[in-house]
């Protein structure tokens, strides 16, 4: 059994965004402009691994918690369509 990849989410202000980061898979810090394109970026970051994304709300408790099974390219792919 593997460990999961944990990314993280963050929201940093309505001018910056949100930024995702996790120790396992990024050096620095990835920023996106909106919360569903930070999600779509880490489940993309997640594909191939057992991957938990965690978003933090903006007293930085989290607030949701996604847990995503191992899935392929093709199965990203049919959840998107």
């Amino acid at each position: 059994m593997s460990d999961k990849l944990v990314i993280q989410i963050r929201a940093l202000s309505m001018d910056e965004g949100f930024e995702l980061v996790s120790e396992a898979m990024l050096r620095d810090p990835l920023r996106r402009d909106r919360l569903y394109e930070a999600v779509v970026a880490a489940v993309e970051l997640g594909l191939g691994h057992e991957t938990e994304i965690q978003i933090f709300d903006s007293e930085g408790s989290v607030a949701e918690v996604l847990e995503l099974p191992t899935l392929g390219a093709t199965h990203f792919h049919k959840i998107l369509v």
